[in-house]
């Protein structure tokens, strides 16, 4: 499993909006 950052999750949500998991 890859480490993401809040960072990296916050902008994945809003790029493919998906509601990804914290």
């Amino acid at each position: 499993m890859a480490d993401i950052t809040a960072s990296q999750v916050k902008e994945l949500r809003e790029k493919t909006g998906a509601g990804m998991m914290d």
